[in-house]
């Protein structure tokens, strides 16, 4: 229940209630009464105005969940994937919900429904401050030039803003201009974010002020980057072509782990339960971990974590081992899920890469041939939709369209050797970059070795 006073009913024109839901297919949404939406994302973050709903005094929001297995039955009936390799019923992929929930090799069949993030309402009259986005040019003499970029709700004319970069307790740069152009701050003597094991994990805090011509406050924001350069390097080297991360210019052998949900009812895991098993990942040595595509995308403490502890982090988005539609409305909900992630997670000092799925080609490829539109759907995906989000969306974080990949749809060792990820051969133990090779059996096997030629 909300209570909502008289004066904010009158001052704001507007008024949204933001909410992420664990839905088992479908939910429904009403308040007061009033139906105002249906939803079937997990991973959408979903926004509403509700102001004609509201009423002085006590409101009530209503969130009813269908059953995931109704849904699963009875929508996209027209969609069979041609093999569900860890789901013992069969067809979840018809919905946008955590994958191992329907069952994995590491645990159990356990679907759940419910509200797993945060819910609020929102007001604000003519403009909102949503964000920011901070880009980082390094230069050729090792000052790196941070441009911020603000991002508003509604009508920007008249309104300014400053922003602050502090290291600690020290102020490093500030500006302030008008809200239609980014700010430009000039770090002359950087301190470098840099992966475990390679340097220490500096991380700045960016403040930022919107002001109105009246100069009154109309939103802060802030968060925390790392100064630094991350790029996946293929360039040609004497055994084909290269497969890994260059940071400030560095090669570094990436030592890690594969991730799943460190819970089988992600909505309980705390800062604490995170901070448990990523400082354990570190005390192994461990420079880089890959979110794997059957669980979520993790909590704003999870990726504070990596920042502070100077892990990497290959971020799948969540498709795995099993083919999904690709029917217009599932394409749709599909971008907004993608657009959101990619800027929620975009200024991460530890964001390495982003990539399409786990296995599915090479899961589902003897299919292919035989079904050429399991092929040219699979393609519209990965290879057509989420590129161009992670490209337009992302500070230059690079995508690689599935974990393994070599370029072509086609795999085996000698490709394997040649190029790509996720090779490897029995006793000789070489590979380019080995995303899932051997696991450690720590807390529901949560993490794997990677692997790259010496």
């Amino acid at each position: 229940m909300y209570s909502v006073v008289r004066s904010v009913l009158s001052y704001f024109p507007i008024l949204f209630l933001q909410v992420c839901l664990a839905v088992g297919g479908l939910a429904t949404v009403w308040v007061n009464g009033h139906e105002i939406a249906q939803t079937d994302n997990m991973y959408i973050a979903y926004r509403w105005d509700i102001k004609k709903q509201l009423k002085e005094g006590v409101n009530t929001v209503r969130i009813g969940f269908a059953s995931a297995l109704d849904c699963i039955r009875n929508n996209r009936t027209n969609f069979v994937p041609p093999v569900d390799h860890l789901d013992p019923i069969g067809n979840s992929v018809r919905i946008r919900k955590q994958p191992c929930q329907f069952g994995w090799d590491w645990g159990p069949r356990l679907v759940t429904a419910g509200i797993w993030r945060d819910i609020r309402l929102e007001a604000w009259s003519r403009v909102r401050l949503e964000g920011f986005e901070v880009d980082q040019q390094h230069e050729d003499s090792g000052s790196v030039r941070v441009a911020v970029t603000p991002k508003f709700i509604g009508r920007k004319a008249g309104l300014c803003y400053q922003v602050e970069l502090r290291l600690e307790d020290e102020t490093v740069a500030s500006a302030e201009g008008s809200a239609k152009e980014p700010l430009e701050l000039m770090v002359k003597n950087p301190q470098l974010w840099w992966p475990a094991g390679q340097g220490e994990q500096p991380l700045y805090a960016v403040k930022l002020i919107a002001l109105d011509r009246d100069d009154h406050v109309i939103g802060r924001a802030q968060k925390r980057i790392g100064l630094r350069t991350l790029k996946l390097d293929r360039s040609k080297d004497e055994w084909g072509e290269s497969f890994q991360f260059v940071v400030n210019g560095r090669p570094v052998f990436a030592k890690g782990g594969n991730w799943i949900p460190a819970d089988c009812f992600v909505a309980r895991l705390t800062r604490s339960d995170y901070e448990r098993d990523l400082n354990a990942a570190v005390q192994a040595n461990m420079n880089c971990v890959r979110v794997w595509g059957g669980g979520i995308y993790e909590s704003e403490d999870f990726y504070d974590l990596f920042d502070e502890l100077g892990l990497m982090v290959w971020q799948d988005f969540m498709f795995s081992c099993i083919l999904v539609p690709a029917d217009r409305s599932f394409l749709k909900s599909v971008k907004v899920e993608a657009i959101q992630q990619v800027a929620r997670l975009r200024d991460r000092a530890c964001l390495a890469l982003w990539c399409g799925n786990n296995e599915l080609p090479q899961l589902n490829q003897k299919f292919f041939g035989d079904r050429p539109k399991l092929k040219r759907d699979y393609e519209k995906l990965f290879h057509e939709l989420l590129p161009p989000i992670v490209e337009q969306g992302s500070a230059g974080t690079d995508y690689w369209p599935s974990s393994e990949w070599r370029g072509v749809f086609e795999s085996g060792h000698e490709l394997g050797e040649v190029s790509g990820d996720r090779f490897r051969r029995i006793g000789k133990q070489r590979c380019r970059f080995d995303t899932a090779l051997t696991n450690l059996t720590y807390n529901f096997d949560r993490f794997a070795m990677f692997h790259r030629p010496a």
